[in-house]
């Protein structure tokens, strides 16, 4: 019987991909800018439940200021008269549309891409988005889905971060030639 002695090749090297512990972590595009998945606007109409109730007068104020538009003795006292109301109203009405959209981006039960809002069920932690190739880890996505502004502020507020901007201190005029006249 005869033994062939062959040579086994070694299977190539699996990259290592750094992983994502902090939100410093992600690594942003080319450009610098890094997109942040936010919810439809189907999902926010029906995070808002009964506060669309809230939004009702800001339609009816646009309609009032195109009627007083026609009428103009009335435009200055809808404004005069009824802005703060209208303040007030409307404030209200801004508070429940970001409400809505914060809750709907913390009732996503499973895991998504903080990118594109790609479903990430049954995929690994600490592994590449399938439809964007960008990296994750359900830690970051949990970071995320608290406080979605605030997560995308760290993350420019670190990545805008001059570390290795030159420093010069002292006097800048003068001649260059370094002898400190």
């Amino acid at each position: 019987m005869q033994h062939s002695h062959e040579t086994s090749i070694p299977p190539p090297p699996i990259p290592q991909r750094p992983l994502l512990l902090s939100v410093s972590d992600i690594p942003p595009d080319p450009d610098g800018s890094l997109p942040w998945w936010k919810p439809t606007w189907r999902d926010v109409a029906w995070r808002m439940g009964w506060r669309w109730l809230y939004v009702i007068p800001i339609l009816l104020l646009l309609l009032v200021l195109i009627w007083a538009l026609f009428a103009r003795f009335w435009i200055i006292n809808v404004v005069f008269y009824g802005g703060k109301l209208w303040l007030w109203l409307g404030a209200g009405a801004v508070g429940a549309v970001v409400q809505a959209m914060r809750q709907a981006t913390q009732a996503r039960q499973e895991p998504f891409c903080i990118h594109c809002g790609y479903t990430l069920q049954g995929l690994p932690d600490h592994h590449i988005c399938p439809e964007c190739g960008r990296p994750y880890s359900f830690d970051l996505i949990r970071q995320y889905q608290n406080d979605p502004k605030w997560f995308a502020q760290r993350w420019e507020m670190q990545h805008s971060n001059p570390i290795n901007a030159p420093f010069e201190a002292g006097k800048t005029t003068g001649p260059a030639s370094g002898d400190g006249t």
